[in-house]
């Protein structure tokens, strides 16, 4: 999968559990996550066969250190491992570093957010992938739900998306589902 399927597909996911606002920050992080995750993981696969969403959920719910890891396969460890990149000392014009650098800035804890409204952990200055990333995947079980003909995250009762993390938890760490993109069974990168 290619960064502009990946992006397209990111954009669909985060529109399952976010408002899809341009000019948001919020929205803007989520798909930013999704799509580096989603390209890391096509990475070596044909551009035809999809990333499975229970794959990527799997990636995503072990947090930040864990999409860092997938970025090193697109950004090498050195980039992938930095935060407050100085934009001038990389290439601007690759569509995924400029994602990155985007991700891994600190910002204002009381904005601006490079023009753009913010309504998740607004007195934070740490970087969008530290604080975004389980929003990445709680965008991920909306569109694992989907599939599976339910309902989206935003669209759960009170308590529903709890249990229904715990309960997919549950099958893949009792050695149920989780099988990745190449068929073969989700499982922490080497």
């Amino acid at each position: 999968m290619g960064w502009k399927q990946a992006y397209a597909r990111a954009g669909e996911l985060a529109a399952l559990d976010q408002p899809v606002v341009d000019g948001s920050w919020d929205y803007t992080g989520v798909r930013a996550i999704l799509a580096i995750a989603l390209t890391a993981l096509g990475e070596g696969v044909e551009d035809s066969a999809p990333v499975q969403t229970e794959h990527l959920l799997w990636h995503l719910d072990r947090g930040p250190a864990n999409v860092r890891r997938l970025a090193e396969v697109l950004l090498g460890e050195e980039l992938a491992q930095a935060a407050d990149l100085d934009p001038s000392t990389v290439d601007m014009d690759n569509p995924v570093v400029s994602t990155w650098v985007w991700l891994t800035r600190t910002w204002p804890a009381d904005g601006p957010w490079g023009g753009m409204s913010r309504g998740i952990a607004r007195g934070l200055t740490d970087p969008a992938i530290d604080i975004l990333t389980s929003w990445a995947a709680k965008a991920a079980l909306a569109g694992l739900n989907t599939e599976r003909g339910g309902r989206t995250s935003g669209a759960l009762a009170d308590g529903d998306h709890d249990r229904a993390v715990q309960q997919w938890r549950g099958r893949t760490a009792a050695g149920g589902p989780g099988t990745g993109s190449a068929g073969t069974t989700a499982k922490p990168p080497p």
